[in-house]
């Protein structure tokens, strides 16, 4: 019987792949696919948004490194500003212009002068006369005005002003040299005649500690000409404040470098006067482009950087221009691990959401992957390539709360950041330059009120125009200026710019001092009073001659620390007076009392000098009558071109009449002669004439020569006179005392007598001499002594 076909039965070995089910293979299979589809997309996606986003990252430093050059820049263009601000102050100008006028001769003689005197200086004291009347602001008031302007602006250590011939005219602190026109500043400033500003390269002051800046600006003069130079040195302080306030994460910061790769400012100190890592490729750097790059810093540390020159600010102007020059390049840095950081997360979690979605989803992982995992990838990557173009508003959309989407919301919570950083710098950038302008603005009005006030010498005349110009300058509501009365008591208004004013001004408006408004308390506090229209304040607006006033300040007029008087400035807004806004005005007010004082002391000087000459005119007068008395003849001289010989009284004087003649008077006679008669003036006292005969016309040259030498004559008469007057006086007083000596050697009556009439005759070359006693309360008129 034949036998039946069995199967062989065999047992599965899990360890061979061929025996798994085929669920199994299909399961791994389908698994491993997924995964490796999964796993290729999130790499490929990874990399496309490592590359956008890295490119987007870079776009960011570079812009933010534009943002900082800006404003570095616009910190060194406000220093100069400043600086040429108080250029253009009056008596800056005006001490200058003096200084410039003390130079006699030409170039030549001004360089040897200028040698002359550096050498004196080199050898004189700080407490010799011809230095402190340079850093001395009680001896010399320009450098009052620097040493007001370092007080302002602290960042200001040392400030110089030169003439337009390099010499110190005034100083905060003693320069080296008095001569300064070698000084690479100086040259530069003053530029030939033309003027320019210069900045420098930062230089370490190890005698201050700081690293200065030098910056100088040209002193123009009202007609715009260049008079002379003012130098300061400016702190880095500030740069290296706004360089150490950016930080991006741990690793990102701000690094200032100069024109030949100099690192000049950076958070780490130990780096700065450095050169940038080689592999930066400086020049590069400093080709004069906005642009970012992926470079290794020194210690092979992969950065990300962006880089801006400081050729590329926005700002325009002679200051920016100057500033430009410098060559100066903001670099922002960060490494690349932190830059990169939210796209390594991204792609991590990319590849482990792509294992666990494959472990649990792999029948629908194709579907999965290709609805969940793909689009948001993509659309991330477009939002990354559109921010890169600069288009901050762009998010990413968010269809799931998974890895994906918590890269997207990651993603949008640093474009919110970066466009939070820009938008608050560019807002900073605005304020400031609002501010400055402000600011320039304000100092400017101050300056033409000053300018314009020391200009006006009538004290009536000045009060008005100024309280006019302010208030137009500074648009107020009401201007007026209080000045104090003789006896301090009353604080009297002189001027007022509003209609309300005028007609307190026409009823003689006054206010006792230290009593009464804000006026009042300022003068006799002396000190600055503010207002406004709320609160306790309210009563002091109750004025129906100013009833839309909202706010007030009254300044003190000081001078040299007495109150003058007091400026009262209203405006219609509340609370319209900031502090900044209250110091420009309290130098205002300074400004204006200085006008003031000197329009006064102009006046009173001017009195005097009239008093005097009118005293002098006077004595000159009656001194030459005692003299004509005394020569009653014999006064007249005539020149017969031989010799000058004199005319006796009631003799012929030719060329003359009786007359003294008041001005020169050209007089033709017969024959063709022609006669100049010219007055000789004392003091405005005419003393006599000369007169002068010609065969041909008087020329005006020689007319101008004559009255110039009858001038001289005239001078020297009167020094004669005085001299005259003096040994006479001296000769007077001789003789007294020779007599008195010679009467006290005895204590005889009668001999006393007799020497007093021997040395009288004999002094007075008299004939005869009676020297008579008589008593009291005898009318006898008999001699009781005769002397000879």
């Amino acid at each position: 019987m034949p036998q039946r076909f069995q199967p062989t039965q065999t047992r599965a070995r899990w360890y061979r792949p061929g025996d798994w089910p085929l669920s199994v293979k299909f399961f791994i299979g389908l698994v491993l696919v997924v995964s490796l589809a999964a796993g290729i997309t999130n790499y490929a996606s990874g990399r496309v948004l490592q590359t956008q986003l890295r490119e987007g990252i870079g776009t960011e430093l570079a812009t933010l490194a534009s943002s900082e050059m800006n404003y570095l820049a616009d910190i060194l263009s406000e220093q100069l500003s400043i600086l040429s601000s108080i250029a253009r102050i009056h008596y800056i100008q005006s001490r200058v212009e003096i200084a410039n006028a003390g130079y006699q001769g030409d170039a030549e003689a001004i360089v040897v002068q200028l040698a002359e005197t550096n050498a004196q200086w080199l050898s004189s004291t700080d407490d010799s006369d011809m230095v402190q009347v340079v850093i001395d602001p009680r001896l010399n008031f320009a450098t009052f005005q620097l040493q007001e302007y370092v007080e302002t602006f602290p960042n200001h250590v040392n400030l110089l002003l030169t003439d337009q011939y390099g010499g110190v005219v005034a100083a905060t602190h003693r320069p080296f040299n008095y001569y300064q026109g070698e000084e690479a500043w100086w040259q530069a400033a003053y530029n030939n005649g033309a003027g320019s500003f210069y900045i420098g390269q930062p230089q370490e002051d190890r005698g201050l500690g700081y690293t200065l800046v030098t910056m100088a600006a040209p002193v123009l003069s009202p007609d715009n000409e260049v008079i002379g130079v003012v130098r300061t040195s400016f702190r880095m302080l500030p740069i290296y404040r706004a360089v150490d306030r950016v930080q991006l994460g741990e690793t990102g910061h701000l690094i200032l470098v100069d024109q030949e790769g100099t690192i000049v400012a950076d958070p780490y100190l130990e780096r700065r006067g450095e050169k940038v890592p080689f592999s930066w490729r400086t020049e590069d750097l400093l080709r004069g482009e906005t642009h970012w790059d992926d470079l290794v810093d020194s210690d092979g540390t992969p950065v990300l950087i962006g880089h801006a020159p400081i050729t590329a600010i926005s700002r325009l102007g002679a200051e920016a221009d100057t500033v430009r020059a410098m060559g100066w390049v903001a670099i922002i840095q960060q490494d690349e691990t932190e830059a990169y950081a939210p796209v390594a997360r991204t792609v991590r979690s990319g590849i482990l959401s792509a294992a666990a979605f494959a472990l649990v989803s792999a029948i629908v992982g194709y579907v999965v992957v290709r609805r969940t995992i793909i689009p948001p990838i993509t659309e991330l990557a477009e939002t990354a390539r559109r921010m890169s173009v600069g288009d901050l508003l762009v998010r990413a959309p968010i269809h799931w709360h998974d890895e994906i989407g918590l890269l997207s919301e990651t993603f949008n919570s640093m474009a919110e950041q970066l466009q939070l950083s820009i938008t608050q710098l560019e807002q900073r950038v605005i304020e400031r330059t609002r501010d400055l302008q402000q600011r320039t603005t304000q100092l400017e009005a101050v300056s033409q009120v000053a300018r314009e006030a020391a200009a006006i010498r009538d004290i009536d005349q000045l009060l008005g125009h100024i309280t006019r110009l302010i208030s137009d300058r500074f648009g107020f509501y009401h201007c007026g200026i209080f000045l104090l009365d003789d006896t301090g008591e009353y604080a009297v208004l002189q001027a007022a710019s509003s209609e309300g004013g005028q007609r307190m001004l026409a009823r003689g408006h006054r206010l006792r001092v230290g009593k009464v408004g804000f006026v009042g308390y300022a003068a006799g506090a002396g000190e600055t009073h503010v207002a406004v229209d709320v609160g306790i304040d309210a009563v002091y607006f109750d004025n129906p001659d100013l009833p839309l006033t909202r706010s007030e300040v009254a300044l003190p007029l000081l001078v040299r620390g007495r109150v003058i008087g007091v400026l009262d400035v209203q405006s219609t807004e509340e609370a319209a007076f900031s502090e900044d806004y209250i110091a420009i005005l309290e130098t205002l007010a300074d400004q204006v009392a200085l006008a003031i004082e000197n329009a006064r002391l102009v006046s009173e000087t001017q009195r005097a000098l009239e008093n005097v000459s009118r005293y002098r005119a006077e004595e000159t007068a009656e001194g030459w009558r005692r003299v004509l008395s005394r020569r009653a003849a014999g006064v007249t001289f005539y020149y017969d071109k031989t010799a000058v010989r004199p005319i006796a009284a009631g003799g012929v004087i030719p060329l003359l009449d009786e007359h003294i003649p008041t001005q020169t008077m050209l007089i033709t006679q017969p024959g063709d002669v022609y006669v100049l008669s010219t007055p000789v003036h004392v003091y405005g006292q005419p003393i006599g004439a000369l007169s002068f005969e010609a065969k041909h016309p008087w020329t005006a040259d020689e007319v101008a020569l004559i009255e110039s030498a009858v001038q001289q004559l005239g001078l020297a008469l009167e020094t004669a006179r005085l001299l005259d007057e003096t040994r006479q006086r001296a000769t007077r007083e001789q003789l007294v005392g020779d007599v008195s000596t010679r009467m006290r050697q005895s204590l005889d009556l009668e001999t006393v007598l007799v020497t007093a009439a021997s040395e009288m005759r004999r002094a007075l070359g008299l004939e005869d001499l009676v020297v008579r006693l008589a008593s009291p309360e005898s009318d006898d008129d008999s001699d009781n002594g005769r002397g000879q």
